[in-house]
């Protein structure tokens, strides 16, 4: 829930152990109780990033409830970028802050550094975005829980997404054109499939503003009328 998230949210922020001495972490308060007049941007779908379409209908009604409670919905908003050279770059750079190897088989840090300064395009693309809105919504992933696949290697699987079929890795554009981008988002249950599978969305916020994410996703989740366990 979002109580939980934000209890865990306070422990976990700031510095620990020595550095506590030196340092305090001041995030904004920013924690809007309500909808109701809230610009919020609605990018939630995507070419590069093809969704499910019965996803994108449950995600198209929850930012139709949004505005029913009061939000202002801006339904072009989105960062100016090349999405699909951008999600790849995010899902390289997360990869290479995961990955360690003993030996030379990982990044070197003249490849980091070209990575990383594509990345400030990413991130000055997203800051243009919170000049429109106060927070963004899209999706969590390409569609809704699908069964396991366990017989292949990750990077050779594949899934199909409206009668297409699409890698296991594309999975990870969405988050990584947030996560990449050092951007807070908090993922929400918005509502289900026909087949009663649960739809999220995220809520991204401007980088620092973590409680924002966390609020507007606890408002959205209540307008919609909340959501059970599956």
């Amino acid at each position: 829930s979002a109580a939980d998230l934000r209890l865990l949210f306070d422990l976990l922020a700031g510095p620990a152990g020595a550095s506590a001495a030196v340092w305090r972490l001041e995030l904004p308060i920013d924690a809007p109780e309500t909808l109701h007049g809230l610009r919020l941007g609605a990018w939630l779908d995507d070419p590069a990033l093809e969704c499910d379409a019965e996803m994108v209908s449950v995600l198209q009604a929850a930012t139709a409830a949004a505005e029913a409670a009061g939000a202002l919905i801006d339904r072009s908003v989105r960062p100016s970028i090349n999405v699909d050279r951008m999600w790849k770059l995010g899902a390289r750079l997360i990869g290479a802050a995961v990955s360690v190897h003993g030996d030379d088989r990982g990044l070197t840090h003249q490849r980091w550094l070209l990575m990383d300064r594509e990345r400030v395009a990413l991130r000055q693309a997203w800051a243009e975005v919170f000049d429109h809105v106060d927070v963004l919504l899209c999706p969590v992933t390409l569609t809704p829980a699908f069964p396991h696949q366990q017989e292949l290697a990750w990077d050779t699987r594949s899934i199909a997404v409206n009668g297409r079929h699409r890698r296991y890795l594309e999975l990870e554009g969405w988050p990584a054109l947030v996560g990449a981008a050092y951007l807070p988002s908090t993922s929400t249950p918005v509502g289900r499939t026909a087949a009663g599978l649960p739809v999220g969305v995220q809520v991204v916020a401007p980088m620092y503003h973590d409680r924002r994410a966390i609020a507007v996703a606890d408002a959205l989740t209540r307008a919609i009328g909340g959501d059970g366990a599956p």
